[in-house]
C-alpha cells in the first residue's frame, strides 16, 4: 500500500480492510520519518518509534526572534513597573512564567535532538522562500513571520509606552 494515499470509503462503515490501523489518516504523510524507520528496520530488524519533528517548518531564527521579544517585554516590566514591593513581586512572577514558557519548548527540542541525533529544523532562508503548509493552506514566508510576530511586537511597544506614559505622570 501507498503510505501516501489512503482509501477513506472504509472509514463510514467501520472496517480498516485495506488501511493500517496504525496510521494517523489526518496527518500528513512525513517521507523523511517514513524512510528513516524502513532504514532502522533493515538495519536491526525491528521497526522503531521516531519521534515526530517539533516545529519541523519553523526555523530557529524566528523562535530566537520570540526570545528577544519577550525579553524586550520583561525588560519593560523591570524598567517602568518595579517602583513598589507588591510591583516587584508581579514583575518576579511574571519573569518566572517567562523562564518555564521558553524552558517547555527548549526542553521538547533539546529531547529530539538527542533522540534523533540531529536537528531536522527549516533553514530562515528556505523558510522565506518556501513558506509553510497550514491546514487552511499555504502562507508565504514573510506572512507567517507577520503572523507570528504581530501581537509580541505590539505588547512589547504598548507596554513601553504605557511605561513612559506611567513615568511621566509620576
Amino acid at each position: 500500500m501507498d503510505t501516501n494515499s489512503y482509501n477513506l470509503t472504509t472509514l463510514d462503515t467501520g472496517t480498516y480492510s485495506d488501511v493500517d490501523e496504525s496510521i494517523n489518516l489526518w496527518a500528513e504523510p512525513a517521507s523523511t520519518v517514513n524512510d528513516e524507520a524502513a532504514a532502522a528496520r533493515a538495519t536491526t530488524g525491528r521497526v522503531t518509534q521516531l519521534p515526530t519533528t517539533a516545529a519541523a517548518d519553523i526555523p530557529a531564527a524566528i523562535g530566537w526572534g520570540l526570545v528577544g521579544i519577550y525579553a524586550a517585554i520583561m525588560l519593560d516590566f523591570v524598567l517602568f513597573f518595579t517602583a513598589s514591593r507588591m510591583a516587584a513581586l508581579m514583575v518576579g512572577v511574571s519573569f518566572t512564567y517567562f523562564v518555564v514558557y521558553l524552558a517547555v519548548p527548549a526542553a521538547f527540542f533539546r529531547i529530539e535532538s538527542v533522540a534523533t541525533g540531529r536537528n531536522r529544523r527549516v533553514s530562515l532562508n528556505n523558510f522565506l522562500k518556501n513558506g509553510l503548509q497550514t491546514w487552511t493552506g499555504h502562507v508565504a514566508g514573510w506572512e507567517a513571520i507577520a503572523q507570528i510576530f504581530t501581537i509580541p511586537v505590539v505588547l512589547a511597544v504598548a507596554l513601553f509606552a504605557i511605561g513612559l506614559a506611567w513615568q511621566a505622570v509620576r
